[in-house]
């Protein structure tokens, strides 16, 4: 039988169990529970171990505020004082985290490792601001048994335009540090959702000739009809291994789960975007010629207006833009002394 152990993300389509799943896997008075969604548990606050409402307690609190309040929590927790810690959800906490270190960059690192050029300094301290987040993650996950971080699932965008497909709500640290992953689907038949694997379960056992590792879970799990919950298929698996066996046919994600899976696009989705993108550009060069036509009747005006100041051209700039800002505020000084030169 499989003992939930590690870092677990959960994700996945609304109304699917991605609370219950992370509240039956140890009782409650086991378990410490952040809050900071818009449905409550399914349980009364007082039957967990610890329970924590980040909405009530911080709504008013901004990012690098809320990253300190949040810190200030966890910290309180002794290590082992609870078998699981659950946040639902894990996203406005870990855009603290990742606003925190960018915000705070010296913090975590020397500042002489940072480039000098300014763009790629600016790139180095985001791309760090998710080691950061990994390492909050990794010492929390050392406080329990198991650390359940569940989020929600938002559009993916490609280029400036939605795919058609979803992906997590979360940093990409997420695919490095996890020891499970889990998408939650909606089940036609049945109360227990269907779940994609983004990252599957390690397993090794060991043998007369050494470690051999063991692949426990196929891509997609369906339950039977004797599965209470998705606990109780991943544990006749973690019995019963996929291995190196074919898949059974309700083991394999059909296209749509693919592209959740891998990233790769259905044909309509290629073809809903690949319209989207060309209706995007459209727009951008609708919206470039309607610009440059706005940039062509201002220059005329600004000649017209400077054409009447007799004042030294600093001077007739200032008064020109002054004067033009009322009907144009979004033209600028500079735009203006090109304009006039």
């Amino acid at each position: 039988m499989y003992t939930p152990q590690g870092i677990i993300h959960v994700t996945g389509e609304p109304d699917t169990g991605k609370t219950l799943l992370a509240l039956t896997a140890f009782h409650p008075k086991k378990v410490a529970y952040f809050f900071d969604d818009v449905k409550r548990p399914p349980i009364d606050d007082k039957e967990f171990g610890l329970f924590i409402d980040l909405v009530e307690k911080y709504s008013s609190l901004k990012m690098l505020e809320f990253y300190k309040a949040f810190i200030a929590e966890v910290n309180k927790i002794k290590d082992n004082q609870y078998d699981a810690i659950v946040f639902d959800t894990w996203a406005r906490i870990g855009k603290s985290i990742r606003y925190y270190a960018k915000a705070n960059p010296l913090e975590f690192r020397e500042g002489a490792t940072f480039s000098r050029q300014g763009t790629i300094k600016g790139m180095e301290e985001w791309s760090e601001t998710h080691r950061v987040e990994s390492d909050v993650i990794s010492a929390l996950s050392r406080k329990c048994k198991a650390l359940f971080l569940i989020t929600h699932i938002k559009p993916q965008i490609k280029a400036g335009v939605q795919t058609g497909t979803f992906e997590p709500d979360c940093g990409k640290s997420f695919e490095r540090i996890c020891n499970m992953r889990l998408w939650l689907r909606h089940n036609p038949e049945s109360g227990v959702p269907i779940s994609l694997v983004l990252k599957r379960l390690s397993k090794v056992e060991v043998t007369k000739t050494g470690v051999v590792p063991v692949n426990v879970l196929p891509r997609k799990l369906v339950p039977q009809k004797e599965n209470s919950s998705v606990w109780d298929v991943i544990n006749h698996y973690w019995d019963n291994p996929v291995g190196n066996r074919e898949p059974l046919p309700d083991e394999i994600p059909n296209d749509f789960e693919l592209s959740i899976l891998d990233g790769i696009l259905t044909d309509s989705q290629k073809e809903m975007w690949q319209a989207e993108l060309r209706e995007r550009e459209r727009q951008e060069k609708e919206e470039a010629e309607m610009f440059e036509a706005q940039l062509a009747i201002i220059k005329q005006e600004a000649i017209n207006l400077a054409a009447q100041i007799t004042a030294p051209l600093p001077v007739k700039v200032s008064q020109v833009y002054n004067e033009l800002i009322k009907e144009y505020p979004n033209i600028s000084y500079d735009d203006i002394e090109r304009m006039l030169k």
